[in-house]
């Protein structure tokens, strides 16, 4: 998609720094506007919807990079052990020192 960026971007320069030359060339044409009018519509419609495609893109991978770092978040140790590797403490206790604290179901 970047290479398309750049891509757009310079043609919007060109056609910018074209736009007396364009101008004048319809003045002279006046019989060839109106079929450029329709041309021009149609990109201006094309453009419109590559806007709002590339909207949704960025929805979607923002939805996908938000539920990627979920997931990794869920499998990771770092509920398991801080970041210098120790047990994280909770409550003034160790989380081995809670698990061994609590009842097991011996009922089964």
């Amino acid at each position: 998609m970047g290479e398309l960026l750049d891509e757009k971007t310079a043609l919007a320069a060109e056609i910018e720094a074209e736009r007396a030359a364009i101008a004048e060339w319809l003045q002279a044409h006046v019989a060839d506007a109106a079929a450029l009018r329709r041309r021009v519509e149609r990109l201006r419609q094309v453009l419109d919807r590559n806007d709002e495609l590339v909207g949704r893109m960025a929805l979607a991978i923002r939805d996908v990079t938000s539920e990627l770092a979920r997931i990794a978040e869920r499998d990771s140790l770092s509920r398991v052990y801080d970041a210098t590797g120790a047990q994280p403490v909770k409550n003034g206790k160790k989380k081995a020192e809670n698990d061994k604290n609590k009842a097991i179901d011996k009922s089964c």
